[in-house]
């Protein structure tokens, strides 16, 4: 490929060459002229190129070459910019014009021309080191920028935050250990509001029987009227006690002690009933402390639960972002990798039709500077040549892609836990009842974190059953 810094270079050596011919030698004049228009095929401008055809066919002109002879090598040295569907037919009418110039008896090696022959070869060594160079670097990048795709490994995921060593601290036990004491807690202020409910007054504290005195201030209601005795004893009227019989006696007695009996009953029913009450009646019971306790313990869980949580959180973010780190390089350096690999799919084929071009001139300039005896035969046989370069080890490119080692991208298979979630709260709670679930900043943040290639662990009947133990945190 001769569109580098070179060019000019190049130009100047093939002009070197030829400058004495083409000011001394009509003839040479004329084939030289040929030659750099011929060379355009390797990458010289096209400007230049009909340029140089423009004075070849000019220079031709003025010698009196045939100018059948100055179309072949025109034909022959632009072969590798004929399009392949074009190539047979180009290469057919090639054969043809090569017998019938072949029969013309007066065509010589001139002495001269197997000087300028010689320079061209050089050159056209030149082009073939080129070719090589191109396609050596050709190759080169690609290998660089496979080592680049080969450079981005998956990330080394660490293990879930429960499975670690040491553990993250808090750990689930701290959790649940918190809302045990919690749940203590909580039961003593549920006691003393049952305990404040009890001490505004019971209905068994309001019996007629024993109001006023006997129900201590404890009737929830309007109390109803005292107890009304019955008929006063003729024992009580009677002048003398001598007009009460024993019998008399007996039946007041039983009066009197069966409304003692139902009296201590009673008070013992609305004494049992306000056990535990402050005296006097009336006094509050002041549950405030215990309230207090239970909002303090509870801020202190919901924090501990927070922070065992926040572990999962920033797993999952973390993880998420080396994930990311590594797809984002896979995939810009496997793009940049899959638009040299489709420019050199170009770019192979056109190195190696330029070889073949290099050496089917070298084929005719052999015939025209030998002593062959059947000149049609050997200029035939150089068109019929396929020049097959498939074969030729400098000349292929191997694709990295192509290898059964290239590297595929990786996918995360990392289940993150979710905290909130049913199957976190089966796993690592066992449902107990007083996890919050009013952690905003902890619940549902690995859903909000948008997760691009992990998945996120979903409730299964594994995790329903199973409930993280001690041992694994």
């Amino acid at each position: 490929h001769f569109g580098s810094s070179t060019e000019g270079t190049r130009l100047q050596r093939l002009g070197r060459c030829f400058r004495k011919y083409i000011t001394t030698i009509p003839t040479m004049k004329t084939f030289a002229a040929i030659i750099l228009a011929s060379l355009g095929f390797s990458g010289f401008h096209a400007a230049k190129v009909k340029a140089q055809e423009k004075m070849a066919l000019s220079a031709a002109a003025g010698s009196g070459m045939p100018s059948p002879w100055l179309a072949l090598l025109a034909q022959s040295w632009s072969l590798a910019g004929t399009p392949s569907s074009k190539k047979e037919a180009t290469l057919k009418n090639m054969a043809e014009d090569i017998v019938k110039l072949a029969k013309n008896t007066d065509m010589k090696s001139d002495p001269s021309m197997v000087t300028a022959v010689n320079s061209i070869r050089s050159l056209l060594d030149d082009m073939i080191n080129s070719i090589n160079s191109t396609n050596v670097d050709a190759q080169t990048g690609l290998d660089d920028k496979a080592d680049a795709v080969i450079a981005c490994q998956a990330p080394t995921v660490p293990a879930q935050p429960h499975l670690q060593t040491p553990r993250p601290q808090p750990t689930q036990t701290n959790v649940t250990h918190c809302r045990d004491q919690q749940q203590t807690i909580e039961n003593t202020y549920q006691a003393c509001l049952d305990l404040q409910r009890r001490c505004r007054g019971n209905v068994l504290c309001c019996d007629p029987v024993i109001q006023p005195e006997g129900g201590h201030g404890w009737c929830n209601e309007t109390p109803k009227p005292s107890f009304s005795f019955g008929a006063v004893s003729l024992c009580y009227s009677a002048p003398s006690a001598s007009q009460c019989s024993i019998t008399q006696l007996s039946t007041e007695l039983a009066y009197w002690q069966g409304l003692l009996n139902r009296y201590d009953q009673k008070v013992s029913a609305c004494e049992s009933v306000m056990a535990g009450c402050p005296t006097p009646a009336g006094t509050p019971v002041d549950c405030t402390a215990e309230h207090n306790a239970v909002i303090a313990k509870r801020a202190e869980c919901d924090a501990v639960q927070s922070d065992f949580e926040t572990h999962y959180c920033s797993y999952a973010t973390s993880v998420g972002t080396m994930w990311d780190n590594y797809t984002t390089c896979y995939n810009t350096n496997m793009a940049i990798l899959s638009t040299g690999e489709t420019a050199e799919h170009t770019n192979l084929p056109n190195r190696q039709q330029q070889y073949r071009a290099i050496l089917r001139i070298r084929c005719l300039l052999d015939v025209l500077v030998g002593d062959s005896a059947d000149m049609t035969t050997a200029l035939e046989a150089c068109i019929a040549a396929r020049y097959d370069v498939t074969s030729i080890n400098w000349l292929n490119i191997a694709f990295p892609t192509n290898s059964s080692s290239f590297p595929a991208l990786q996918t995360c298979t990392t289940q993150m836990w979710e905290p909130g979630s049913s199957s976190f709260e089966t796993y690592f709670y066992n449902n107990h009842t007083l996890i919050s679930d009013s952690l905003s900043e902890t619940h549902g943040c690995v859903g909000r974190s948008s997760l691009q290639h992990c998945p996120v662990r979903s409730f299964s009947a594994s995790s329903a059953t199973h409930h993280a133990t001690s041992e694994e945190f």
